[in-house]
């Protein structure tokens, strides 16, 4: 038995929090909030709360592409000699957040985890970990029924 699944379902990851503490950003008036985009631009880089700002201002679906990211396009076309254009991060993203439009922030971003992250790459290591070990793992969290039950469970909670 596993408990791969369990942090996505449950919201148990730290970043889930994070539309929380960025609460305040949304009571603010639109001029305002690009003032302070403005201002965190022009920031240098390590002054305490330019990433603060820069996240409470930039909309969820523009700064929330899930946990599996590490570099960002720039990054990507100077490291990868096969650079593939047209795969871009939001190409992947943005359909999973249209099928989430509705939903509350935390679980439109439990909603990216799941659909990539857990999805292909979680789940999928944990199978290749235990094959290759001769061992049959479960993934209770993740059979159908009782996932949807539990997250009726779980939105309710919020």
């Amino acid at each position: 038995m596993s408990g791969e699944g369990a942090d996505e379902l449950f919201g148990g990851y730290n970043i889930y929090r994070e539309p929380h503490s960025l609460r305040m950003f949304s009571y603010l008036p639109a001029p305002f909030n690009k003032m302070l985009k403005t201002l965190s631009s022009v920031l240098p880089e390590g002054v305490r709360g330019k990433s603060f700002i820069e996240r409470g201002v930039t909309p969820l679906e523009n700064r929330y592409i899930g946990k599996a990211n590490i570099f960002d396009e720039k990054e990507k076309k100077l490291l990868l000699v096969n650079y593939l254009n047209g795969l871009e991060n939001e190409k992947v993203t943005n359909p999973i957040y249209s099928s989430s439009l509705g939903y509350d922030p935390i679980t439109q971003m439990q909603n990216i985890d799941i659909q990539t992250w857990l999805k292909g790459d979680i789940l999928l290591r944990a199978d290749k970990m235990s094959m290759a070990n001769s061992l049959e793992v479960r993934v209770p969290f993740w059979i159908n029924a009782f996932s949807i039950q539990l997250q009726n469970l779980v939105w309710i909670k919020r």
